[in-house]
């Protein structure tokens, strides 16, 4: 299809066009399939002050889920994540959440807006030209997601 300002074929810019746009797509999927509470492992004091337990060696935490507690396997002498349990949402009284976590969780949001648009912008690359300035600012996108 092509006309005054549209020039849609299929790969106007080769087949390589399509490994960007993949791998965009597939980062763009893995944000979205996180539950939250898996970002950092957990050590030291803070663990007892967050779960009230002297005895959990570390939890995963999260920004905007919450945290997840180990489970102690004793026939292998180990503490281990099991990622199928659910997350326990933190107390306001022990953890503070501050502007700095709040901003955590608004640049959170907006770098997977930011990021879904920019790997759409990818995929239809594989069909339409677009001018320099698109791409300018398809680039820049990306580096802001």
């Amino acid at each position: 299809m092509r006309g005054k300002y549209c020039d849609c074929r299929f790969l106007p810019h080769g087949g390589y066009s399509l490994l960007p746009a993949t791998l965009a797509i597939m980062g763009f999927w893995a944000t979205l399939v996180q539950d939250g509470c898996d970002y950092a492992k957990l050590t030291g004091p803070s663990v007892e002050d967050i779960t009230e337990n002297d005895i959990i060696p570390f939890l995963e935490v999260g920004i905007a889920g919450g945290y997840r507690s180990p489970l102690y396997y004793a026939e292998e002498h180990d503490w281990k994540t099991v990622y199928t349990t659910e997350c326990i949402n933190y107390d306001s009284m022990t953890v503070h959440q501050d502007i700095y976590w709040s901003m955590a969780k608004w640049m959170g949001l907006l770098a997977g807006i930011v990021g879904g648009s920019a790997s759409l912008f990818m995929w239809f690359t594989t069909c339409v030209t677009f001018s320099i300035r698109t791409w300018r600012f398809c680039a820049l996108q990306l580096i802001m997601g």
